[in-house]
């Protein structure tokens, strides 16, 4: 799917991020603001207007707005600079073809969905908006491999195995995953040290866990490989050499940006 997205909008914003470390979807349908406002009430949170980075994530904010029937049209953040550099609100250059909008007696237009499309508006307009924390994406990957086989190719083509450190993160996951077509379970970087027994990320150790039925598998009765289970986003052990889809991770570099008034 190409992506067309229309905005026209001037200035910079100074975002700051939270320790919230995978991103997270949030919509905020009470209040109903100009796209700037919008922006701004996302950085009062420590968030950003959401960013889309390539198609599949535009297919998830699709799912996800489709479950929100009573959204009708919503701010996204994506801005044509005054040079005509066209990036992100979050400072993220865009990597689809975007298309501008002609103004039309010097009216600014900004980016928005509307209906599952993506469209524009007069920035001044009032409309819903979606904001996203989180500086590491969810990339899932639904190509068959072994556990070695997953993590060789998340570290040579995003930044890892995908790894939950907190409960902030198995909530970003439960979100993605709501939103995934297909079953699992999913590989994810968690491993057995087949010496110590103890399990462990594919960089570090484990200190936030969410087995299944809350108990941690333990040798010698266990496989030595961890995948999430799309049913109830649980933990669970694998032999390492099934194959299953698998979910990467990948670390999002962001602009230093400012308020130009």
């Amino acid at each position: 799917m190409t992506l067309v997205l229309f905005m026209l909008c001037s200035g910079f914003v100074h975002f700051t991020f939270a320790s919230h470390r995978l991103r997270l979807f949030n919509y905020n349908g009470i209040v109903k603001n100009g796209w700037w406002d919008s922006l701004k009430e996302c950085n009062l949170i420590n968030q950003s207007l959401v960013t889309l980075y390539d198609d599949e994530d535009a297919e998830y904010l699709k799912k996800f707005r489709e479950d929100r029937l009573h959204l009708t049209s919503a701010w996204l953040g994506l801005s044509r600079r005054r040079k005509n550099i066209t990036t992100w609100s979050d400072g993220v250059p865009v990597t689809h073809n975007v298309s501008s909008v002609t103004l039309t007696n010097g009216e600014q237009k900004c980016g928005a969905i509307q209906n599952n499309t993506l469209t524009s508006f007069n920035c001044s307009d009032r409309n819903a908006f979606m904001c996203h924390k989180g500086h590491v994406r969810i990339i899932v990957i639904r190509e068959n491999l072994t556990w070695e086989q997953a993590l060789d190719y998340c570290e040579a083509n995003h930044t890892g195995l995908l790894r939950i450190e907190d409960a902030n993160d198995q909530r970003a996951v439960h979100q993605r995953l709501n939103y995934t077509d297909g079953g699992g379970p999913f590989w994810i970087g968690l491993r057995q040290s087949r010496v110590f027994g103890f399990w462990i990320w594919s960089d570090r150790t484990v200190t936030y866990s969410n087995w299944k039925n809350g108990k941690q598998p333990e040798m010698p009765l266990s496989n030595n490989c961890g995948a999430i289970y799309t049913t109830d986003h649980t933990w669970g052990d694998v032999n390492c050499s099934h194959q299953l889809p698998f979910i990467c991770e990948e670390e999002i570099s962001f602009m230093k940006t400012k308020i130009v008034t």
